[in-house]
Formats: C-alpha cells, structure tokens, sequence
C-alpha cells in the first residue's frame, strides 16, 4: 500500500444496545428516541466512510454493549458494514464488550471487510503499513503487556484503554506513555474515555495518540461537542 493512499475513520465508545440511563427513564418516548439517535449516529459514521472512501475504519473498544445485543442490532450493523466494502473495518473489543466465550464476536458471521481483534496483539500488514491490535479477554484487564516488536515502515495500534502518563495503576489496561513512547507507532487509535483527547509523544516519528471519544453523549453529564477522526499519514506524519 503506497503511504499517499493510507486514511481512515477511527471512533469508539458508541456501547451500541446499551440502554438508556437517568433523566431518560421517566419518559419512554424519549428514551425510545434517544436509542434511535445511538443508531442514527454510527448509521451517519457508515455515511462518512462512504463519502472520503478510507482505506481502514477503526473501532477502538465499547463498540457494542455485552448482554444487551440481539439478532436486530446485529443484522443492523452487519448491513451497515456491507455497504463500504472497500474499506477495511478493524474492531478493538473494550471493557463492555470483551472477546470472552459468551461474545457475539465470536459467535456471529460477520462480513468479509471486517476484523475483530482477539484477546492477544495480532498484526496485519499493507504493504508499508502494519497494523497491530488487540482486545479485552474479559471486563477487567489491569496489566499492560507489550505488543509485539515491528519492523515496517509505518505502523497503527488499535486499542481500548487507559493512558498512563506515570505509574498510575488502572483495571482497564494501562497504556504507559513511556513505553508507548519507546514503540515509534505512528498513530495510536485508541478508546475508553468518552471525551476527546490526543496527544503527540515525543519520539522519531511524533507518535499522535488519539481518543476520538463518544460520538454521542451516553448520559446528561457528556456534555459539548462530539467527535469522530478522519486521519491522513502523510509523508511520514499523521
């Protein structure tokens, strides 16, 4: 894959199926409409890949809420991600929707153009490109460990967790800045904090770790605006 082709839209956090909370509770009809908005923001996600074309759509964790997914939602998806063929769909299990043996990840057939990352760090490469990922095994995942060493020209993570820029302790697996650091990535889609947040690491090639946050508020407290990425690497630098 030739570096001028590669883009992408990166989102997380959308825990579709997850039912409405707080304020919402005393009025059905709203919260009826509240869990079409869900629906309607990830159809609008699908809509945007099919206007810039992207080589890749990362989904970086809580993408599906566990417990609460039934055959609708998921034919709803599957429909959805049929409709951009052409652009690779890399799915992060998080803390709310982790690889475990009850996961509809594991059980469902799900469309050619999409990858849902098992429990261990995977790679897969595009020509100059590697993109390596992992998800979570269950609802807790308290210990990092360290993605496998890659010799590429460029290289992505997918992820869901939690940045840590000390010796901050987490059970929603830590992503210490410092070996982050150390890994020259060069763009970190990542998932679990709702609001957006990025930062470049100050290495070779400028890692940009990057949480697009919820693109639809989940409670009354998510307040402002949402967001999802459209990422360009260009000439070396995302």
């Amino acid at each position: 894959m030739n570096n001028k082709n590669i883009t992408w839209l990166h989102t997380a956090d959308l825990h579709l199926g997850q039912p409405v909370k707080g304020a919402f509770l005393s009025d059905p009809m709203l919260a009826r409409q509240r869990m079409t908005d869900y629906l309607s923001t990830f159809e609008r996600i699908i809509k945007m890949a099919q206007l810039h074309s992207p080589s890749f759509l990362f989904i970086a964790g809580d993408f599906l809420e566990h417990g609460y997914v039934n055959d609708t939602l998921l034919n709803f998806i599957k429909d959805l991600f049929q409709a951009i063929p052409f652009t690779q769909i890399f799915i992060a299990p998080g803390n709310h929707d982790p690889y475990r043996l009850d996961s509809c990840y594991r059980w469902e057939s799900w469309p050619t153009n999409v990858h849902i990352f098992q429990d261990k760090w995977e790679t897969h490469h595009f020509g100059d490109l590697t993109i390596c990922g992992r998800g979570f095994s269950d609802f807790i995942e308290p210990k990092f460990i360290p993605p496998p060493d890659i010799l590429n020209k460029y290289k992505f993570m997918v992820v869901h967790g939690t940045f840590i820029k000390n010796h901050e302790t987490t059970d929603y697996f830590p992503l210490p800045a410092p070996l982050l650091t150390t890994l020259n990535y060069n763009y970190i889609a990542a998932g679990h904090i709702h609001k957006q947040d990025a930062c470049r690491l100050k290495n070779s090639c400028r890692t940009l770790f990057n949480y697009p946050g919820s693109p639809e508020a989940l409670n009354w407290k998510e307040l402002g605006s949402r967001y999802i990425t459209l990422g360009m690497l260009k000439n070396g630098l995302v």
